[in-house]
């Protein structure tokens, strides 16, 4: 019978010691993904090493929103009293989003891999 070898042969090979129940959710996730396990760790590993975007000018231009958006709504008190109710309301929803995307654009801290070689 004659000797088949496959791409995946010539590609380096680990074996990694997990936390409990880590295993179970990478499972999860690969499920979830249409991927292998294989895949799903490789496809993470691979996005923890691709250079960051710059976040700092968005989070300037999120400061300059929120500045203006509270210009605009003193502007708006001073013509209509009773605008103050939205005011509020206004601002409420900015600061909501306004803590949502600076939560969204931090990088998350990752868990360390322990990787052990054949």
């Amino acid at each position: 019978m004659p000797d088949k070898t496959f791409p995946s042969h010539a590609l380096d090979k680990e074996a990694l010691r997990l936390r409990s129940g880590m295993r179970d959710s990478l499972a999860s996730a690969a499920a979830d993904n249409g991927r292998s396990m294989n895949a799903e760790i490789v496809k993470r590993l691979e996005e923890s090493f691709a250079p960051r975007p710059d976040t700092s000018a968005l989070l300037n231009r999120l400061d300059r929103l929120q500045r203006d958006l509270a210009r605009t709504s003193d502007s708006l008190v001073k013509v209509d009293p009773e605008a103050a109710a939205a005011r509020a309301a206004m601002e409420k929803i900015a600061d909501e989003v306004y803590d949502r995307q600076r939560t969204e654009v931090q990088p998350a801290p990752s868990a360390p891999l322990k990787i052990k070689k054949r």
